[in-house]
């Protein structure tokens, strides 16, 4: 028995872009039976792990449609290497009073088209989201946005309902120019690389900008391939097919290629972090030495170690190391830790060698010394860890001696 086949005939991008029809379903292109064009060889190419949905900054939520909105378009304020807000396409901001910001534009700054930049592009990037027809997911965080309105052609005043200190993260958002159509599909922004074409499910390509207010890119321009599957992305960087991968490949193939010495892997810290969440509503859950017998029970460092072949660190807080490689100065204090486990039987110093171990056992000993509260529980406990860990041994008192009753901070006085 055979089983005919159907062929269905799809029309080519170019026909596409030629008829104006829009792309559904959040797709950016339509592959045709045609061949794509030839791109330059002298762009860089870059692998991604899928196509992205909505190229219009103020909608696409995605990771792919994220990293093409930070190079197509150029944000109103910025992060900088320690995640601190500081000017983007904004020369300053001010604050008269908690619900107004000011913010002041560089002037010169020109969109892919060759317009220049003005205030009336920030009012309508930010007033989108004031308006009850336009709909995105990031509209929840523009809730204490009252209104947005131009000054002057380089000035922008926002007011909110209410002071809210965190607004200025907020207006780290790409600027669409004012009237733009089709945003999703053919962007237009002032980054520094403008959209050529896009094929949905196979690349997406940039070409450099070279009125780029910050200065031209160092590449003609950029091919973003489309490659699904984690070990084909390594095969092709390693047959040298594309250039440049950017946090898309799993730890064991990261260490097999910088093994093999065919590639080099560049690293730095970064904020993304994993964790294990309890419910502390199930029965068994709720007690927290169950919890804290599953924290002891798991390895991290085994973990850090072969699973994630030493490209992470141990977290001690969210997030547990500051962008720039600062470590989180974040630590339980003896007050806490005494509070806490002040019901066992086993004597403070002893809890603490249990609790954080060798390494931090000097840190607590210096704050038991500073921490009045917690310096007579010490005290009291009498009780010292040996060197190798473990629980601690309890000090030989004197004959004679009266025997004192002494409690930790926040234990029953009763027992």
């Amino acid at each position: 028995m055979t089983r005919r086949r159907s062929r269905r005939r799809t029309p080519t991008p170019s026909t596409l872009l030629g008829l104006g029809l829009l792309w559904l379903a959040g797709t950016i292109a339509v592959s045709g039976c045609a061949a794509p064009p030839q791109d330059d060889p002298s762009y860089l190419r870059i692998a991604i792990t899928t196509s992205p949905r909505d190229l219009d900054p103020r909608i696409g939520a995605d990771e792919a449609s994220q990293r093409l909105h930070q190079i197509i378009f150029s944000p109103l304020l910025e992060l900088d290497a320690r995640l601190r807000v500081v000017p983007g396409l904004a020369e300053r901001w001010e604050m008269p009073d908690p619900t107004t910001y000011i913010v002041h534009l560089r002037r010169g700054v020109r969109f892919h088209d060759g317009s220049l930049l003005t205030a009336d592009d920030v009012v309508f990037t930010f007033g989108s989201f004031l308006k009850a027809s336009f709909v995105s997911v990031r509209k929840g965080a523009y809730r204490p946005l009252a209104a947005v309105e131009a000054i002057d052609p380089h000035t922008v005043r926002f007011r909110l309902k209410e002071p809210f200190g965190s607004f200025p993260i907020q207006l780290v958002m790409g600027i669409v120019q004012r009237g733009a159509k089709n945003v999703s599909t053919q962007p237009v922004g002032t980054g520094p690389y403008r959209f050529v074409r896009a094929i949905a499910d196979d690349r997406v390509v940039l070409r450099r900008f070279d009125d780029y207010y910050k200065g031209p890119a160092k590449n003609p321009g950029l091919v973003l391939k489309v490659i699904p599957d984690d070990t084909m992305r390594g095969l092709e960087l390693r047959k040298g097919t594309i250039d440049v991968n950017v946090n898309d490949l799993s730890p064991d193939i990261i260490h097999e290629l910088e093994r093999l010495g065919e590639v080099r892997v560049t690293t730095s810290p970064g904020i993304d972090y994993a964790y294990v969440g309890l419910n502390l509503r199930d029965p068994l859950l709720s007690d927290v030495r169950v919890r804290q017998a599953l924290a002891y029970a798991v390895d991290r460092r085994a973990i850090v170690e072969h699973l994630r072949r030493g490209l992470a660190t141990p977290a001690i807080g969210l997030p547990s190391r500051r962008p720039g490689g600062e470590r989180s100065r974040a630590r339980p204090s003896c007050r806490s830790v005494a509070r806490s486990l002040g019901r066992s039987r086993w004597s403070f110093a002893a809890l603490l060698s249990r609790r954080c171990g060798a390494r931090r056992r000097r840190c607590a000993r210096r704050r038991c010394r500073s921490d009045r509260a917690v310096r007579r529980a010490c005290r009291c406990a009498g009780s010292r860890a040996p060197r190798g860990g473990g629980p601690a041994r309890r000090r030989p008192r004197p004959r004679g001696t009266p025997r004192r009753r002494c409690r930790l901070p926040g234990s029953d006085p009763r027992r």
